[in-house]
């Protein structure tokens, strides 16, 4: 069992090497682990730049998703929480350029 742990949050609560191992084969039970330990933060984030908080909650599950689906990607270089927040930055910008283009 790896015990190296590549994360943490305000909490202090760690993501471990085994962790994304099991996002990588796909484990649901390991992506409901990970959506509960940063949901809220990644939707205050998204919350603070959409400011809608109905599209905030949608963007901030896309988000997840899109990072479960490109997990193979993630290169354990940096921490996951950063990662995850790429994410959700990317997707939230995307909808405010949306939005602005469709007011013009």
């Amino acid at each position: 069992m790896k015990t190296e742990y590549l994360d943490s949050n305000k909490s202090g609560i760690n993501l471990s090497l085994d962790l994304i191992d099991a996002l990588r084969k796909n484990d649901q039970t390991a992506q409901l682990k990970v959506y509960k330990l940063y949901y809220k933060e990644m939707y205050n984030i998204t919350l603070r730049i959409v400011a809608d908080p109905v599209e905030a909650e949608e963007i901030m599950q896309e988000s997840f998703l899109e990072a479960f689906e490109g997990i193979s990607k993630y290169s354990e270089k940096g921490p996951f929480l950063v990662w995850l927040k790429c994410f959700v930055l990317n997707r939230s910008v995307d909808f405010l350029r949306r939005n602005f283009t469709k007011r013009i």
